[in-house]
């Protein structure tokens, strides 16, 4: 499996930061204002396009459990909805175990929180980050707007 170093860590952050730097500056300068029941739409169907891939291609050869997450979180959010660990599992499309490794990853970046509401404190739900929910509005603003070749 592959590792980054940290100075390809390093990079990726920067490279993150200058875009969240673009896409605010070009929500400003063009004064998009998106719905976020059309960022929902978009995060639905690009999660549903990652699952018809997979009727046909084999899905261990397209795998990226970590982004099915995200966008399953991204819309879980924008709808009000909780989702528990064993959800989160679930939409990740991968063996349990992989997809808490995933979960694990996700939180060390600061990409996902888990929390327990309610009596059951059995029930462990997991959330994006007010963080994670504004890039991954960005991200869909741009693939909404964009036309990409």
């Amino acid at each position: 499996m592959f590792e980054p170093t940290l100075a390809g860590r390093e990079l990726e952050a920067r490279l993150l930061a200058a875009l969240e730097e673009a896409v605010l500056l070009l929500r400003r300068d063009q004064m998009i204002d998106r719905m976020p029941s059309a960022l929902e739409a978009t995060a639905k169907r690009l999660y549903s396009v990652r699952r018809l891939r997979e009727r046909y291609f084999a899905p261990d050869l397209l795998g990226e459990a970590s982004w099915d997450i995200l966008l399953d979180l991204y819309v879980a959010r924008a709808e009000q909805r909780p989702v528990s660990i064993s959800s989160a599992c679930i939409g990740a499309a991968v063996p349990p175990t992989t997809a808490l490794r995933w979960l694990g990853n996700l939180e060390e970046e600061r990409l996902i929180r888990r929390y327990r509401e309610g009596s059951d404190r059995r029930l462990v739900l997991v959330t994006l980050t007010d963080a994670a929910f504004e890039k991954m509005s960005s991200f869909l603003e741009c693939v909404s707007c964009s036309h990409i070749d």
